[in-house]
């Protein structure tokens, strides 16, 4: 079975649930070693609101873990509402004939930029509080404890998943050409997690003038992925490619209003030709080089074997971080750039394609999103 999950809650309800199908039998798995640090990511952070203060989410199994490891079964689990204490007749699962719409906090005015309008009518109630109770943010911290799980299992393998801040407002940070072996380490030793310590003071000066005037502020952030195996996602059929799982998954988070894959609409803006991947053939027995901005090398008979289609295409690297674009079609009078460092006598013949690379990008709960969709396959 593939790894996924289900959510259920509400933001001022009793807790938050979380099912999670597909975790293999004997993972460990902790809650105060992984789950828990998790969701305190989730909560950090300069400008978050009061409610941050309010909850200190705490993950607790329910069912699928036995003895510190996983059964095979679906993993169940809980994290409860603080703030229930103080809504307990407005949330109340009973009718409350007795509380009047005060007590019952209704809400019969719709708040723009949110899917209180479009909710009442479509699920034709009367309190938009049946709605915004299930579209807040809230419901996030379910699907980070998901993510935790799938980082968890992915660490067994040799993914690692790291974010960082790229923009807030219009303040843009510099980003080092070479990131951080340990990316998360990195951002969150930041306030803002930027890895440009000049530009996360004045990322701080942004959010405080939003504050100031009672206004928010948005802010751009990319998510790398690295020890990827070859072969997530599929090109045989468009609800498998894995950049439009990416996307789908990313866009679902409230908030969420764009998302790029590698170049993104940069690409647009420029000629086909310089983008192109370059294979740098090293020699008949260890390796490949992909050529680009992030280099990597991979094995020469994994190489063949994915360009050629002649084996397993599992447990090399070529979905990787800053990957710059899809893969072109051969066509004449356009090179396929493939520079070989090999004596003219050991180059085989073979029919070379170039190769797909895709970046992640999108911070602490997309880490979560993705991670589930690479645990997915």
């Amino acid at each position: 079975m593939r790894f996924h999950f289900h959510t259920a809650g509400e933001s001022h309800g009793r807790g938050l649930i979380t099912l999670i199908e597909g975790v293999p039998a004997g993972l460990p798995l902790s809650t105060t070693e992984d789950i828990d640090p998790e969701l305190k990511r989730r909560q950090g952070g300069y400008g978050r609101g009061g409610r941050m203060q309010i909850e200190q989410d705490r993950a607790e199994f329910i069912a699928g873990v036995r003895l510190g490891e996983t059964l095979g079964s679906p993993v169940a689990l809980v994290i409860w509402n603080r703030d229930w204490e103080n809504w307990r007749v407005a949330m109340a699962h009973e009718p409350q004939p007795a509380a009047d719409d005060a007590a019952l906090r209704r809400v019969h005015l719709p708040r723009p930029g949110h899917a209180d309008l479009v909710g009442v009518l479509k699920y034709d109630r009367s309190d938009a509080r049946d709605i915004l109770e299930r579209a807040s943010a809230r419901e996030t911290t379910a699907r980070v404890a998901a993510g935790a799980i799938a980082k968890r299992l992915l660490r067994a393998f040799g993914v690692r998943i790291g974010s960082h801040i790229v923009s807030m407002g219009d303040v843009v940070a510099d980003i080092p050409a070479e990131l951080p072996e340990d990316l998360n380490a990195a951002a969150d030793a930041s306030p803002v997690r930027a890895l440009d310590a000049s530009a996360q003071a004045r990322m701080i000066a942004a959010i405080d003038a939003a504050k100031a005037t009672g206004d928010t502020l948005g802010g751009c952030f990319e998510v790398v992925a690295r020890g990827l195996p070859v072969g997530l996602g599929s090109h045989v059929s468009w609800d498998r490619r894995l950049d439009g799982r990416l996307a789908q998954a990313l866009m679902s988070i409230q908030a969420m209003k764009g998302v790029e894959i590698g170049l993104g609409f940069e690409a647009a803006r420029r000629f086909g030709m310089p983008r192109f991947v370059a294979l740098h053939l090293l020699d008949d027995r260890t390796c490949a080089r992909v050529v680009g901005t992030q280099p990597f090398e991979v094995p020469l008979k994994v190489l063949l074997d994915l360009v050629l289609g002649l084996g397993e295409k599992t447990q090399v690297p070529v979905i990787a971080e800053f990957a710059r674009d899809q893969p072109h079609r051969k066509r004449s009078g356009i090179p396929q750039r493939i520079e070989d460092a090999r004596p003219a006598a050991q180059i085989r013949d073979a029919a070379f394609a170039p190769c797909e690379m895709v970046g992640l990008l999108a911070c602490g709960l997309v880490e979560g999103v993705a991670q589930v969709l690479v645990a997915r396959g």
